[in-house]
């Protein structure tokens, strides 16, 4: 139970659990005056831009807060995934920034690097001014740890049947405040800004009387567009307070929450401006509320189209098939989240929609009625990396066929009349158009662009023979031209404004701008341009056919839906969006684009900073105070962790934890350490005269017994064919020390009584194991939104294969004159395996279920019971103490069913720093036991003799779960359990409690 407080806590300080270690990157590192940069030759163009972003920025920051870091901030670019994402670690004063620029459909564009790197670094900065204590203290942990009353005689506490890990924060922050100061940045800088769909997203909540409350946007932990909507209504937020109290606010208010006492931001906020949060958030409400009232109330009646594809939250890019009897688009139906979209094909006569294709996240183009191409993403490849390839789906022979393999190509668009196709690849940050013959897949590229432009969809104009893009160069996207005669690329769009989704059909263009500052699809031909939609939410991605039928995208009530519509569709300019002329309100910036060229150098190691995490621990009703110390290898190729604890009797907790991940193999050394004293005062006899003296007489026996058990681990962990793969040699060693201290009389020669202390002292081993193991892992779980709470979808399975080389104490030789332990061989094979189904019981009910089941088997059928299975308590059949003996044996097995049912979900319900989000409630069968099998009956084939002592047992119970944060930001899960035994001949049946505060749940 130590290890899983142990785990958790790596876990909540962000140690990495990745197992790819990308032995093949080379690495390099250059300095500025404020930055270290780290890069592998992939990436450099992307780190030298970097190195300018962040010089640039590191001024207005570090003055708008007032700080300075203590030393120059890490800033490492990878690229090893089709990912894109930036990471702010304040406490390692690092950032780590994926090279590929973010397309993210409920965001808009803008130039990645002055986004991704100002908006990180206003983390490190104003997480490091917010800090209570100091960078090498991130927090703390109050930890309890309960035993069952009962056990065996040879242990000295029962089974823990309650543990609690629960954190003394060291920073208390809100995610609206720090994703709102990140996405403000500082007074003019606009590298980000509240763009058209951010604003949508704020509009659409607003006037559906559904903008997230102040206790809501306290947290992270919802699905849907709930935490982009935190994301949205934080900018928001620290926009509106910055005009009422001043651009100085960001600072006064770390400066406030900095204060070891002040666990409230509503606090804080009142302590600063005289008035509490609650009550500034339902002002800036009611001002959201108001402008967007007036800024819509033109707006009598929404132009869009016929709802045709609504299951799910996100349903976007239809594209239809030359004979527009069917199309193809993207959905996320039964997935939590935006980005878990799947291909999807929809006919139009039988209005039934398909699945063909996972993890498909840009647009698919026809080859022809029968033929789709589309980029996925991949399984990961021999390094580990997960990147987009081209694959295409014959739809009578239901059957897909790879195209590329770690090719990172998106969006094809396969190009009418020619044969060929093209696709966009992002390298470096930078995008290129790449063209293949269909047949014979041969992606050759035919643009050379190297600045900083992206690009993320296209169209053919097969009458002037050129293609139409969308791409970012710095904010909106714009529309490109790309000659396929002199392959010259072209901006054709005001870059005033967002125009994206370009789509070419019937002599006119189709796509989505926000000139008005709401998007809506736009046609245009050589005679004459009109609006198609006129909406109040946001219409995206037209597709139009041959008969003139358009399909969009419509973004409504925190929903995309696709709509099917006509080119008959006109609304006049000035009934659009907010006005024509609102594009002129909107902000820009300046472009960062210069390359820093510092001499670069191969890198070298660097460990973090050391931190200190002080803990107090109550286990087995002492106060045990202790520690946790870690640190990290910049590059996390490398890593430790330590602690300690030891209470009033000398009672001691020690552990050390090593890895090593510069190979491809992650090698690992873990060091364990406990003791334990009894401590144990009786009376004595005299030898010579027999008085006896007891407790409280002068004279008395003291014995001090002393159990000290050492573990060291050396191992290495790696993936193979998806399983996850561990071997390890282990050594464990068991010993016993007794100090035995009691006053001795001695008669005098004159028959004087003289009394003096006399200690006596010994120790002994009485178990050492070796043991090698062979573990493995395997899980088909998909991100779901309370994954470990309620599972509701595929298989999880561990095992391990064991040898066990046990020397057990049989007793004591004193003949030879040398004390020493007389040992028994127990040594064993051990296999082991525990495998676990989830699945969705009900749909419309919101009922899950878990099916587990899991069995222990060893060779040595007459090992001494020290070694058996124990199968009652926390790990097994629940309604039974862990050490019953009417349920050990040295085999095991037990089956688990589970099924469980939410009562409320995404709330947010506060009680001081807690604020509890979700419950469930579940109850749970479980059957099984230990028992012996005899090896010459299974031999000669007589099942039922196979079997004996057979102590097996049933159980019942209900569960609780709770889940909410802590402090805003640390994760908190609560469980109570009460079982019975089910079954048992007995009157005194009383019920198992086991009560659970940890960072998660273990399923």
């Amino acid at each position: 139970m130590r290890k899983l407080i142990i785990l958790q806590v790596l876990t909540f300080f962000g140690f990495s659990q990745s197992l790819y270690n990308h032995p093949e990157l080379s690495w390099y590192s250059f300095e500025t005056e404020h930055f270290i940069i780290h890069f592998h030759k992939e990436t450099e163009n992307t780190a030298r831009e970097a190195a300018s972003v962040a010089e640039h920025v590191y001024k207005p920051i570090t003055d708008l807060y007032n700080y300075e870091p203590p030393e120059k901030t890490h800033i490492i670019i990878k690229d090893t995934d089709d990912y894109a994402n930036g990471a702010a670690y304040s406490f390692d004063n690092k950032i780590e920034i994926w090279a590929l620029p973010l397309a993210f459909d409920l965001r808009g564009a803008h130039r990645w690097l002055q986004n991704v790197i100002t908006h990180e670094f206003v983390h490190i900065i104003q997480i490091q001014a917010s800090i209570k204590y100091s960078l090498n203290i991130p927090g703390g942990f109050f930890q309890y740890i309960g035993y069952e009353n009962e056990k065996r005689d040879d242990v000295l506490y029962g089974y823990p049947d309650r543990i609690v890990s629960y954190p003394i924060p060291g920073i208390i922050i809100p995610p609206w405040l720090a994703e709102g100061t990140a996405q403000f940045m500082y007074p003019g800088a606009n590298f980000d800004f509240l763009d058209s769909h951010r604003d949508m997203i704020i509009r659409d909540r607003v006037l559906n009387n559904n903008l997230l409350t102040f206790a809501e946007m306290n947290s992270f932990g919802k699905k849907g567009i709930g935490n982009e909507s935190i994301y949205n209504q934080g900018f928001s937020f620290i926009i509106w307070l910055a005009k009422k109290y001043g651009n100085n606010i960001n600072r006064m208010i770390s400066e406030e929450i900095s204060k070891p006492f002040q666990l409230s931001i509503s606090s804080a906020l009142k302590n600063i401006t005289g008035v509490s949060g609650e009550d500034l958030y339902s002002q800036w409400a009611h001002d959201l509320l108001s402008t967007y009232t007036a800024n819509t109330s033109h707006i009598k009646k929404e132009v869009s189209g016929e709802i045709i594809e609504d299951k799910g939250g996100v349903n976007i890019y239809p594209t239809w098939s030359p004979n527009a009897e069917k199309f193809a688009f993207l959905s996320n139906r039964r997935h939590d989240y935006f980005s878990q979209t799947n291909l999807f094909i929809h006919d139009i006569e039988s209005g039934k929609a398909k699945k063909i294709a996972n993890r498909v996240e840009s647009k698919p183009t026809w080859i022809n009625n029968s033929h789709i191409l589309y980029s996925r993403r991949s399984i990961k490849n021999e390094n580990g990396s997960t990147f987009f390839d081209l694959y295409k789906y014959d739809l009578n022979l239901k059957e897909e066929t790879q195209l590329t393999i770690s090719g990172r190509f998106t969006s094809p668009l396969v190009l009418e009349g020619m044969n060929k196709f093209i696709a966009f690849k992002t390298i470096d940050g930078s995008t290129n158009v790449y063209m293949s013959d269909i047949n014979h897949v041969d992606l050759q590229p035919i643009t050379d662009i190297d600045n900083g432009t992206v690009l993320f969809s296209a169209t053919y104009n097969f009458d002037e023979n050129i293609i139409y893009l969308d791409g970012n160069d710095l904010h909106g996207r714009q529309l490109y031209s790309l000659s396929l005669e002199s392959f010259e690329l072209i901006k054709v769009s005001n870059q005033k404004w967002d125009t994206r989704n370009p789509d070419y059909e019937n002599k006119k263009l189709c796509y989505s701008e926000d000139k008005s500052g709401i998007f809506n699809i736009v046609c245009e031909s050589t005679k004459d341009k009109f609006f198609l939609t006129n909406v109040i939410g946001g219409a995206f991605m037209p597709d139009v056919n041959k008969n003139g039928d358009v399909l969009f995208s419509l973004y409504k009530n925190g929903e995309y839906k696709i709509l099917i519509t006509n080119m008959n569709s006109n609304s006049n300019e000035s009934d659009i969006g907010y006005s024509s002329e609102y594009y002129s309100n909107r902000p820009t910036s300046i472009l960062i684009s210069d390359k820093d060229n510092t001499d670069s150098n191969p890198y070298k190691d660097k460990m973090s900073r050391l931190f200190f995490l002080p803990k107090l621990m109550i286990d087995y009703n002492t106060i045990k105070p202790g520690f946790y110390l870690f640190s990290t290898e910049i590059l996390n190729r490398m890593s430790f962790i330590a602690g300690g604890s030891l209470n009033s009797i000398k009672d001691k907790d020690l552990f050390a934890i090593f890895e090593y991940k510069k190979w491809k193999y992650t090698m690992y050394l873990n060091f364990f350490g406990i003791q334990r004293h009894i401590l144990d005062f009786e009376s004595f006899n005299d030898s010579d005269n027999d008085n006896i003296y007891d407790i409280g007489s002068e004279y008395k026996t003291f014995n001090d017994i002393r159990f000290t058990l050492f573990a060291a681990d050396i191992g290495t962990k790696f993936p193979f064919k998806n399983h996850l793969m561990n071997i390890q040699y282990s050594y464990q060693k068991y010993r016993q020390n007794q100090k035995l201290k009691k006053t001795v009389q001695e008669t005098a020669a004159n028959n004087i009584i003289n009394t003096f202390p006399a200690q006596y002292g010994a120790g002994f081993d009485y178990l050492r194991n070796h043991s090698i193991s062979f573990k493995g892992s395997f899980s088909t779980k998909k991100t779901q939104f309370l994954g470990n709470m309620l599972p509701k979808n595929g298989f999880k399975m561990e095992y391990n294969l064991k040898y066990d080389y046990n020397q057990f104490m049989e007793g004591l030789d004193f003949d030879s004159g040398i004390f020493k332990t007389i040992f028994t061989p127990e040594h064993t094979f051990r296999v082991e395996f525990d495998a676990k189904k989830f699945f969705k019981l009900s749909e419309e009910l919101d009922i899950s279920g878990s099916l587990n089941g899991k069995f222990g088997l060893i060779s040595n059928q007459s090992i001494d019971d020290f070694f058996y299975y124990f199968n009652g308590g926390l790990t097994g059949l629940k309604g039974f103490s862990f050490y019953d003996t009417t349920l050990y044996g040295p085999n095991m097995f037990l089956t688990s069913t589970v099924i469980r049912k939410p009562i409320f979900t995404e709330k947010s319900i506060i009680f001081g720093p807690l604020n509890l989000q979700n419950m469930s409630i579940g109850i749970m069968a479980q059957h099984g036991g230990g028992y012996e099998y005899i090896m010459n009956e299974i031999v000669s084939g007589k099942p039922a003799k196979w079997f004996r002592k057979n102590n097996l047992g049933q159980s019942a119970g209900l569960e609780f779960r709770l889940t909410g944060f802590s402090f805003y930001s640390y994760p908190t899960a609560f469980s109570y359990e009460v079982h019975y035994p089910v079954l048992v001949d007995s009157e005194d049946i009383l019920p198992k409690h086991y009560f659970t505060i940890l960072f998660d749940f273990q399923e």
